[in-house]
């Protein structure tokens, strides 16, 4: 019973991070913002699409940890803000701005005591 209050007091100890699955394109210094942004809505060859970089141009199922490791400390917490199945932005991470496809997400969900008890 102790070990049950003190799970129920402590959930985010034990949350699962959330995940996502997007696509990204990189804006040049010299990017025309609403040209790249009409160009993406219309296209299904957006690979070729914006500066070259050496981030992933998709990342499957990452979470939010990764996400940051990758692409700066906050470019997380704005692909959580974007609508899913659209390309939104630009979002800014540590190496410029960025359009933003996010393709689904998952939400962080606790796990059950018997779980952790696995674990």
């Amino acid at each position: 019973a102790e070990l049950k209050r003190w799970f129920d007091a402590n959930p985010a100890r034990y949350a699962r991070p959330s995940r996502i699955s997007f696509d990204q394109v990189q804006l040049g210094d010299e990017a025309d913002v609403e040209r790249l942004r009409a160009t993406l809505q219309a296209t299904r060859d957006w690979q070729q699409l914006g500066a070259a970089t050496a981030l992933p141009r998709s990342l499957e199922d990452a979470d939010p940890k990764r996400i940051d490791s990758e692409f700066g400390a906050g470019f997380a917490a704005g692909l959580v803000k974007a609508p899913v199945g659209g390309w939104a932005g630009p979002i800014t991470s540590a190496y410029g701005r960025h359009f933003v496809r996010v393709r689904q997400t998952e939400r962080g969900t606790p796990p059950t005591l018997a779980e952790v008890r696995q674990h």
